[in-house]
């Protein structure tokens, strides 16, 4: 039974699509349409052509290897298939699967894809002055477009909601599980500035709230571990942990409430290491509760719900490779966010 949330339909301008797969083409989609269903946010399936110029680690590999081992959204039967029938090419033209990639080489890959949804929950302006936009942003959806997120990322949803048109500059990133205050300045040499200030001086600080699992102290607990990256994953997420080969890292934990299971904490970062809090919660024995990265027990359950794309939402000859519903998967909030000056 579809939702009785009314559909909320926008669409986002063709320009600056580039992330860190190289550029994009996405002329031949529907605009990034999107549809609430059921309190989630699905943007129609649409034709998607990505394009990058061959990188100094991958000349003298086999294009398939390539595929393999850095876009490993996809299995090696679909790889082999789309450089069969040509959706990916090296300079123009269909090769074979074995091809050797050589510098100089630009492949292309054109795919039909399916975003995965995103809480049905939109950006709201908290403030706006001649130099910055301060954005509440919600939780499922990443800050840039990123990996299997186009239009449902905080900046396509400013320029398709709320029709912020001027260029933005990021000062400061959140999780894509997190929600939180996020600041942009209007302008580079601002930007730099608040940057500064927020690195080197502390002059802004940040402060995040989260619900871990057991308890804290009452008093203010340190933790100064140092954290290194491991690995990224499928979902263009990183994971890290406490080592003492890593970078410097110091948050602060108050706790704020608990009823002896679940505690609230407010977290205060110091250094901005990959999943800093995340990590050091972990390390305290007390991970947030629903992270399906750093908790084992909610790894250990169902962790994401599986969502089937409303087949009847959309005209099939908009989509005409899907014979029924696409899979995706969402994931819930780890963690809020806030900032004070």
């Amino acid at each position: 039974m579809e939702s009785e949330i009314p559909a909320a339909k926008f669409s986002r301008s063709q320009a600056d699509m580039d992330d860190s797969y190289g550029q994009q083409d996405v002329t031949s989609c529907v605009k990034g349409e999107m549809e609430v269903h059921n309190g989630l946010l699905f943007v129609k399936p649409y034709y998607y052509e990505f394009t990058v110029n061959v990188k100094e680690r991958w000349r003298g590999s086999r294009i398939l290897d390539v595929f393999l081992t850095e876009f490993r959204t996809r299995d090696k039967q679909y790889y082999e298939a789309a450089i069969a029938c040509g959706r990916i090419t090296v300079n123009k033209s269909v090769v074979n699967s074995d091809y050797v990639l050589q510098n100089g080489d630009r492949i292309t890959h054109k795919m039909h894809r399916h975003e995965p949804a995103a809480l049905a929950q939109y950006p709201a302006v908290v403030k706006q002055t001649d130099s910055i936009t301060v954005i509440d942003k919600p939780a499922s959806i990443p800050v840039h477009a990123q990996g299997v997120y186009n239009y449902l990322s905080l900046l396509s949803m400013l320029t398709n909601s709320l029709k912020i048109e001027e260029k933005l500059y990021s000062v400061h990133r959140l999780d894509r599980l997190t929600s939180g205050l996020i600041l942009f300045a209007k302008n580079a040499k601002f930007a730099q500035r608040l940057s500064d200030q927020w690195k080197d001086d502390n002059t802004i600080r940040k402060y995040y709230l989260a619900r871990i699992e057991g308890d804290l102290p009452q008093e203010r607990v340190e933790v100064c571990e140092p954290i290194r990256t491991l690995a990224h994953e499928v979902e263009s997420c990183l994971t890290a942990e406490c080592h003492p080969d890593g970078k410097s890292a110091k948050t602060v934990f108050e706790r704020i409430s608990t009823n002896g299971n679940h505690t609230i904490v407010k977290c205060s970062p110091f250094t901005g290491r990959t999943h800093q809090i995340r990590v050091h919660l972990k390390h305290l024995g007390c991970p947030i509760a629903n992270d399906p990265l750093y908790n084992d027990r909610f790894k250990a359950v169902d962790a994401t719900v599986e969502v089937q794309w409303p087949i009847s939402l959309y005209e099939k000859s908009l989509c005409p490779e899907c014979e029924g519903a696409s899979i995706v998967t969402v994931q819930t909030a780890s963690t809020s966010s806030s900032s004070s000056s």
